[in-house]
């Protein structure tokens, strides 16, 4: 198969591009660094089979801008997962300097919190706003199956028996060989970190909802 010749100009085109793909996408998140790369081959593959002239310039622009539309969406997916995934890890730290707080109903800081206590403020240290009340945060975000549970949702339980009504929540830390565990703010001993198995969480258990 005979090769087409680049002019000078179309080379420089694909350096530039390359150029600019990896400032737009490789430089910014780590994670977009494959998806830079796969662009530039789609976009030459494009290119090269418009030079053997086995595609049209009309087929040629359309299938070079629906290869970015499509590459950039995926960035965009990866860039956001990425994002979410360091908010998670940042607000589970949060609450991991809260452990050992003594309990206080309505408290907020190190003198004492209670457990939505805990949860707001560790959000609100990363600018994401929620309710006060865990009865309120349980109507926050979305619904999810247990099974779907990851580090960054939240745990909702009814903890006293003449109510119906959601009173306590924690924050998932860890669910490694399907044992989740969670940090929350209990009366008897403050923040502390236990797991769904616990036969006291497991039968208080409501649901959990996902607001990352």
């Amino acid at each position: 198969m005979k090769l087409p010749k680049f002019t000078s100009i179309e080379l420089l085109a694909c350096f530039v591009l390359g150029i600019l793909m990896a400032y737009f996408f490789a430089i910014p998140t780590a994670i977009s660094l494959y998806t830079a790369v796969f662009h530039v081959i789609a976009l030459s593959t494009i290119f090269y089979f418009y030079k053997q002239k086995r595609l049209k310039p009309f087929w040629y622009t359309v299938f070079s801008f629906l290869s970015i539309l499509f590459i950039n969406s995926i960035t965009t997916r990866l860039n956001s997962e990425r994002e979410t995934a360091l908010i998670t890890l940042a607000i589970i730290h949060n609450a991991e300097n809260y452990e050992g707080t003594q309990y206080k109903y309505g408290g907020t800081t190190k003198k004492g919190m209670d457990c939505s206590g805990l949860i707001r403020t560790i959000f609100k240290e990363e600018n994401i706003a929620l309710p006060r009340a865990s009865s309120a945060m349980a109507q926050t975000g979305e619904w999810i199956a247990i099974e779907e549970v990851k580090a960054g949702d939240l745990l909702f339980f009814r903890t006293r028996s003449n109510t119906s009504r959601v009173n306590h929540v924690g924050l998932v830390t860890c669910t490694e060989n399907d044992a989740i565990e969670f940090i929350h703010s209990t009366t008897s001993q403050g923040v502390i970190t236990s797991k769904l198995s616990e036969k006291y969480w497991y039968f208080a258990f409501v649901q959990a909802r996902r607001v990352l």
